[in-house]
């Protein structure tokens, strides 16, 4: 899945699942927006994107991209075929990102007791009541 970011107007896109390409095209910046917002940064993001990974596929560097042109209101371009920047879990941005695959935790939806009543009679004698848990 993916979200754009807030600043662009609703940007065109495809995505083709086979390949794994995804190509954007953004044109200009909401009327919220001054030029100012997106002058002069050292970073814009575009989009977030989320993964879901198939079968145990190979995870190294998976990411790339490639701006293939950014111009200006006077359509001067000013970004031609410069490396799109990752952030991803590492610390900085990189031209290519990595995914962390997280191990799959179980976690019970439904738990009961074996047995129908449970008293807490530890006030009255003193022992400790256990009983266990079936998680379905």
């Amino acid at each position: 899945s993916f979200n754009f970011s807030e600043v662009y107007n609703s940007p065109a896109f495809a995505h083709d699942s086979a390949s794994g390409r995804f190509e954007v095209v953004a044109t200009g910046i909401k009327s919220r927006y001054t030029n100012s917002d997106v002058q002069n940064t050292s970073a814009l993001p575009l989009a977030k994107l989320r993964f879901r990974v198939i079968n145990g596929s190979d995870l190294r560097y998976v990411l790339a991209g490639v701006v293939t042109s950014m111009v200006n209101q006077q359509t001067q371009e000013y970004v031609a075929n410069a490396n799109v920047l990752f952030g991803d879990y590492q610390p900085e941005l990189h031209t290519s990102g990595k995914l962390f695959i997280e191990p799959q935790h179980v976690a019970g939806v439904f738990a009961y007791a074996g047995q129908s009543s449970l008293v807490n009679t530890a006030v009255l004698d003193g022992n400790t009541i256990s009983t266990p848990l079936v998680v379905v």
